[in-house]
């Protein structure tokens, strides 16, 4: 009994042993399980709290210029490692940042550093879009005019063209007017060989605004038509032209209606690794007016100063002119002009640079006087330009809010004058008008928010005449009031704001608004007597553009320009083509209204574009038959009756209304490595609502076709057709202006080679056959035919000194 008692409670035992085994396993994989959940909470919850509470920066880095992603860009925080490198889309994230205010800093080689001051959250995730500005510019894809900061052609809301050193070289043009002939619509006006004037979208003269470096050209005593002014300037020592066409009064203010020429000399700050001094020389002769040119330039380096000049000189004969018209006498001028720059830096990002500037030109017939037979003498002399200008220059890299500032100060000294002698006369009359401008402008360029890209500034102009007239006879000389009354001013000041603002890659819009005031005073003669006038206006701009593609860009775009009344329209007393224009006080300034759509292609195998543009001209000043002195005719010995000769009283006002429309096509085509192929065309339309009839000289149709076969890289070939139809639509004004023949001028079109060859590295040959058939033709509304089949040879060296 005992050993069955002693099984049985050895046996209860093992079952309770086994039991307790359980239990304690079961206590210890309770324990584990909330170990593992108690870890869990500890380590999970904290890296939830850690995700919510992380600082992220995402973004994309964008060239300011061309608005294409840069690669390979260093973003990062400042004094810490924590940062990241663009990829090749431009886009970058960092999933680290600080809290707090911070500095992000954007280094890349070939574009100047940006600091972006953040103010960062916990948790926050930021979205930027950078835009950096590039080092190194491609001038012959940039522009500056249009809207006062670097852009492409591409990217521009504008239609503009850009005539560069290379083309300006190949084009050995004999003055800087010939050398945009071939820029898409535009057509040159020339009242004679020593003149040209460019006609952009139907307007020409004083509504279209000439520009030097940025500095204004236009002055208060510019008349109606074609005028000499741009010929005032040596088309050699130019780096390049741009041709904005459309209003631009948003940036550069009164008279930009038709459109902006700037001209840019060449000028560049040299490297240390450059050589000392280079020197170049170029000549040009010309068959078909016999013109020699000859122009010689420098570059060179004082330690840190930048020094370049150069010298030319021109001496022009007599055109011939295509078939039997032969040689159109007199045209022909002697010129000589110098110009000297200096550039001094301050620092790595600020720069002044120093700017002399002179032409001289005596004895300029014009032409079209000679061919009526009305005068025996009208000679442009003197015709003389003087300017100095300083110009600042800066980039600072340590404000967030200024991208880059540059201030001018200029001076400017124009002496202009005729000497005149009508047929059968025996006075000699010698007009003389002696102009001194000074003016300033500031331009600064902002990023904001990596956004908007901000230029804004001021303008401001001063301008003061000195007029004179001498009546020669063989008796005695006689002084006479000049042109405008002595000691007449004209002040323009103006502030303007443009924001260009980037939403992506393929949508901007820009908004533009400036405000400008002028004064006018002059001291007139009785009746009128002290006479004290003020204009101002307030312009606008909104284009908007779409980039569905990288090479597609589609542009609309609405400008508003206007164009302050001058000296010429106010307070002139001086003949014209068609009467003597007296004294007008109480004109208003003349408004456009532009609308426009656009297509540019930007393709590696081709490119161009396409506007329509409609301008709404209002207030239009016109000539209207007046009194002066109490007669209606112009008394020019005194006596107080209308002999044979003297001419009728015109004064202007504000009567007309009109409307000018059209549309602007070029390309070109790579139609292989040899092979290019360019064309282009424009077509011009203008009415005068008001007179029921055409605008005055509005072009013809015209254009160009060009095909180049470059045989090997230091040699090109050439051959260019222009056509141009007839223009037959007449205003009453072009009806009366004997350089218009009757009925009309007629269509042409002419046949032209062209070679360039680089001989020897420094060496460059240009050969040009000109109106290879001979034809007989002129632009609409000049007053001298066109050249016939001409040569012309240009040789240019530029070579390095030791």
């Amino acid at each position: 009994m005992k050993s069955c008692n002693f099984a049985i409670k050895k046996r209860d035992f093992v079952m309770n042993n086994r039991e307790l085994i359980k239990i304690r396993d079961a206590i210890f994989d309770f324990t584990v399980i909330c170990q593992l959940l108690f870890f869990s909470i500890a380590i999970v919850v904290p890296l939830k709290l850690i995700a919510k509470s992380s600082i992220r920066i995402v973004g994309t880095v964008v060239d300011e210029i061309s608005q294409h992603p840069i690669s390979n860009v260093n973003i990062y925080f400042e004094r810490t490692n924590v940062g990241t490198i663009s990829d090749q889309d431009g886009n970058f994230s960092i999933d680290k940042g600080p809290s707090g205010s911070t500095i992000l800093l954007v280094k890349h080689i070939g574009y100047f550093d940006k600091r972006i001051s953040l103010k960062l959250s916990p948790g926050e995730t930021k979205h930027l879009n950078i835009i950096l500005t590039p080092k190194y510019l491609k001038l012959n894809e940039v522009i500056f005019t249009a809207s006062r900061h670097a852009e492409t052609v591409f990217k521009s809301h504008h239609n503009v063209t850009i005539a560069d050193r290379e083309e300006i070289s190949i084009r050995t043009s004999p003055t800087t007017a010939d050398a945009i002939r071939e820029v898409p619509g535009v057509l040159v006006q020339k009242t004679t060989a020593g003149h040209g004037s460019p006609i952009i979208r139907g307007l020409i003269g004083k509504d279209v605004l000439l520009l030097y470096n940025g500095i204004r050209l236009n002055k208060p005593t510019f008349r109606f038509g074609a005028n000499q002014y741009m010929n005032t300037i040596n088309a050699e020592t130019l780096d390049r032209i741009e041709v904005t066409k459309g209003p631009g009064s948003v940036m550069y203010g009164s008279d930009a209606i038709g459109g902006v020429v700037n001209m840019i000399s060449e000028f560049h700050q040299m490297e240390n690794n450059e050589r000392a001094s280079h020197t170049s020389l170029s000549l040009r002769y010309g068959s078909s007016d016999h013109s020699q040119i000859a122009n010689a330039s420098f570059r060179n380096r004082f330690g840190i100063i930048t020094a370049f000049g150069g010298v030319g000189f021109k001496k022009i004969d007599n055109l011939i002119a295509g078939k039997d018209i032969g040689s159109q006498q007199p045209t022909g001028y002697n010129e000589w002009n110098g110009n000297l720059r200096f550039g001094v830096p301050l620092s790595q990002q600020t720069e002044i640079v120093l700017d002399f500037l002179t032409v001289q030109q005596n004895e300029v017939p014009r032409y079209d006087k000679y061919v009526t037979d009305e005068y025996e003498t009208y000679l442009y002399d003197p015709q003389n330009r003087y300017l100095t200008a300083i110009t600042l220059d800066s980039r600072p890299i340590h404000t967030n809010w200024i991208n880059s500032i540059k201030w001018n100060l200029s001076y400017q000294f124009e002496q202009e004058g005729t000497i005149e002698r009508k047929t059968n006369s025996n006075s000699l009359i010698k007009n003389r008008n002696d102009l001194t401008t000074v003016g300033s402008y500031l331009q600064i360029n902002s990023i904001w928010q990596n956004r908007h890209i901000f230029t804004y500034g001021y303008e401001i102009y001063r301008d003061r005449v000195k007029s004179h007239r001498i009546r020669e006879t063989a008796e005695n000389i006689e002084q006479q009031r000049g042109d405008f009354p002595d000691g007449s001013t004209f002040q323009s000041f103006g502030i303007f704001l443009n924001d260009n603002i980037i939403f992506n890659l393929k949508f901007d819009l820009t908004l533009g608004i400036r405000l400008s005031r002028m004064n006018l005073k002059s001291q007139l003669e009785e009746p009128f007597g002290n006479f004290e006038d003020n204009y101002g206006d307030l312009t606008g701009i909104i284009g908007l553009s779409y980039k569905p593609k990288i090479w597609l860009n589609l542009i609309a775009r609405y400008a508003k320009g206007f164009r302050a009344p001058n000296f010429n329209d106010t307070v002139v007393l001086k003949v014209s083509n068609a009467g003597v224009d007296a004294p007008s006080p109480g004109l208003s300034p003349e408004k456009s209204h532009n609308f426009e759509i656009g297509i540019k292609l930007n393709h590696s195998r081709y490119s161009g574009s396409m506007f329509i543009f409609y301008n709404r001209l209002v207030d239009l000043i016109d000539r209207y038959r007046g009194n002066y002195n109490g007669l209606d005719y112009y008394d020019e010995n005194g006596n107080g009756i209308r002999d044979p000769g003297e001419v009728d009283i015109f004064q202007k006002r504000n009567v007309a209304n009109a409307f000018i429309t059209g549309w602007e096509i070029s390309g070109r085509i790579q139609l292989s490595q040899r092979w290019l192929f360019q064309f282009s065309s424009f077509w011009t339309y203008g009415q005068n609502i008001t007179f029921d009839e055409p605008m005055s000289r509005i072009p013809p149709f015209m254009t160009r076709t060009s095909m180049e076969f470059i045989p090997m890289k230091k040699l090109s070939f050439e051959a260019f057709f222009c056509i141009a139809t007839r223009q037959d639509r007449l205003s009453t004004r072009d009806k009366d202006d004997s350089r218009i023949p009757e009925g009309g001028t007629p269509g042409w079109e002419t046949l032209n080679f062209r070679c360039s060859w680089n001989i020897v590295p420094g060496l460059k040959l240009n050969f040009i056959v000109e109106n290879a058939c001979d034809e007989t033709y002129k632009e609409h509304g000049s007053g001298v035919y066109s050249p016939g089949r001409s040569l012309v040879i240009g040789l240019k060296y530029g070579g390095n000194l030791k």
